[in-house]
């Protein structure tokens, strides 16, 4: 089926004029309709490029038999893979958190301290790591970026990869290249550089951390552009 997918979404982008805007298409309604994200994601990095591919988290597995529960672990390895997506870790690294999501949304009593190729993905301490051994999260609470750049403080301040804060503990903002801004100002920015209709369909039902990466993700991209 996927396979049968790769192949129309690649013969609609071959007849397009802008072959990145019509695959992103594609692949926001195959997402809606609850196939698989990660088939389009690889299209949109052939076609878009690795550096502007989508900074959402993987969908959730549509749940059978109504709304499933979102577990702390499932909200964590989406986590994940955003700062994954912003700290522009390689592709296989991206793929292999994006496939750690799928079975850990989707299944109870999966075995989330390994990744598939057996590395420690989560110590009896509740540290997360990266699939190549780097610290995600520390037993102190705070999250980082494959870089090594904390990107939350167990505090709650949250940083850009570069080190320099995206967002005080109290809510408030600072711009990539520095001066105060809100949340809403530092989205609008971003997306005028950008299509962020598929973020902006699904934003107000993330988890808050989930929200926040995401909104950071943008301005940094878009900050990159300019």
């Amino acid at each position: 089926m996927f396979a049968g997918l790769l192949a129309v979404a690649a013969s609609v982008a071959a007849g397009a004029s802008d072959p990145c805007t019509e695959i992103r298409s594609v692949r926001a309604l195959a997402v809606k309709d609850g196939l698989d994200d990660a088939t389009l994601l690889t299209l949109e990095r052939r076609y878009c490029g690795t550096k502007s591919a989508s900074l959402s988290a993987p969908p959730l597995p549509s749940p059978s038999g109504g709304q499933a529960a979102i577990s702390p672990e499932c909200e964590e390895f989406r986590l994940l893979a955003v700062l994954a997506r912003i700290g522009d870790a390689a592709e296989t690294v991206q793929q292999t958190i994006d496939h750690q999501v799928g079975r850990v949304c989707s299944q109870d009593g999966v075995d989330v301290t390994r990744w598939p190729a057996g590395g420690l993905a989560r110590s009896s301490t509740g540290a997360l790591n990266y699939p190549q051994g780097k610290t995600a999260k520390s037993t102190t609470g705070n999250w980082y970026y494959p870089n090594g750049t904390v990107a939350k403080y167990a505090t709650g301040s949250w940083n850009y990869p570069d080190g320099k804060t995206a967002r005080y503990s109290d809510g408030s903002w600072r711009a990539p290249k520095g001066g105060a801004t809100t949340a809403q100002v530092v989205l609008e920015a971003a997306c005028a550089q950008r299509d962020c209709s598929e973020v902006r369909s699904t934003i107000d039902a993330m988890s808050p951390d989930l929200k926040t990466a995401t909104i950071i993700g943008l301005a940094w991209q878009a900050s990159k552009r300019k």
